[in-house]
């Protein structure tokens, strides 16, 4: 989930964005806990639509911020500024609306969501594993679950990178390395 903090970052605002004349106000970030109020947007269509009528696929829209009524924005600050190019960039609100910051409602087939939601479930089940193994808790029916999960992550990371989703990319070999003693 996205939400936004107060720009923490008070050096040279207007530089930000791409129209020189608005301050950033807010960036976005993400955050774990999806019920928070303040990671609630609001789909404002390009073209008038009558009403609170749905917005319809291939359209564009602008997003406002609930909590704020501030509205998206891009940036010319990059996030990933250690990289040789860096290629991604902030993402702020102002309170300015502009048409030219529109983003486009596309739809995503049922594979890609399976995908993203594997890798969601996968990360979160990896990230509470490392802690109880760094920690020194995880229990033998854990340690089986996290061979698993791996297993599926590297078959997973593989077809992504098959021509073929049936060509093996990366040769697996899994071997048992889990003895019980007792």
């Amino acid at each position: 989930m996205l939400c936004l903090q107060l720009d923490s970052e008070q050096v040279d605002l207007r530089a930000r964005l791409r129209n020189p004349q608005e301050k950033v106000m807010y960036t976005l970030v993400s955050v774990p806990d999806g019920n928070d109020i303040s990671s609630i947007f609001e789909l404002d269509p390009t073209t008038l639509r009558g009403g609170d009528s749905l917005v319809p696929r291939n359209s564009y829209v602008r997003l406002r911020h609930l909590c704020t009524n501030t509205w998206v924005h891009s940036t010319n600050h990059p996030i990933d500024k250690e990289e040789e190019k860096p290629v991604m960039l902030r993402i702020g609100t102002s309170a300015l609306k502009e048409d030219k910051e529109a983003f486009a409602i596309v739809p995503v087939s049922p594979a890609e969501v399976r995908d993203l939601d594997f890798a969601n479930d996968a990360s979160k089940v990896l990230a509470s594993i490392a802690g109880k193994l760094e920690k020194g808790t995880i229990t033998q029916n854990e340690r089986r679950y996290i061979v698993v999960i791996l297993v599926l992550s590297a078959f997973f990371t593989s077809s992504m990178l098959a021509p073929n989703p049936y060509q093996n990319v990366v040769p697996l070999c899994c071997y048992n390395s889990l003895h019980s003693s007792g």
